[in-house]
């Protein structure tokens, strides 16, 4: 998908520890983007398996992702993975 900046929406940090046990900061910024480009639906789209988790392309509301946000950070035991108060922001 191609898109196009609008806003920036702010950022949010957090950290965690890799697999070998060294800390990590991560700083990670969001932009709010209109679509410019969105490939047909008949075209394949690479499935990346990342932490147990397939990519999934879909359109979902602010209420659902902000619960599987927080699931996800519960399940895979990493605060950075719950990114839900950036999906707050955004609706406000």
């Amino acid at each position: 998908m191609r898109a196009k900046p609008e806003a920036f929406l702010g950022s949010i940090e957090s950290a965690f520890r890799n697999s070998q046990g060294a800390a990590i900061a991560k700083t990670t910024l969001y932009v709010r983007c209109s679509p410019v480009g969105v490939p047909p639906k008949g075209v394949r789209v690479k499935q990346e398996k990342h932490y147990g988790c397939e990519s999934e392309r879909g359109w979902y509301g602010a209420p659902f992702l902000i619960q599987a946000m927080k699931r996800q950070a519960r399940v895979l035991k990493r605060s950075d993975f719950d990114e839900s108060e950036v999906v707050r922001r955004a609706v406000r």
